[in-house]
């Protein structure tokens, strides 16, 4: 039970970072080819 919620925090946390860094990464290409996108 412990185990699964910790594995449940660890994928949050990682959805987390790797929505942060799409959204970065959205960023920059939209600065370079001129899109803004959300």
């Amino acid at each position: 039970m412990t185990k699964s919620l910790k594995n449940v925090k660890n994928e949050n946390a990682h959805c987390r970072t790797w929505n942060m860094a799409r959204k970065l990464k959205d960023i920059e290409y939209g600065k370079n080819t001129g899109i803004h996108g959300t």
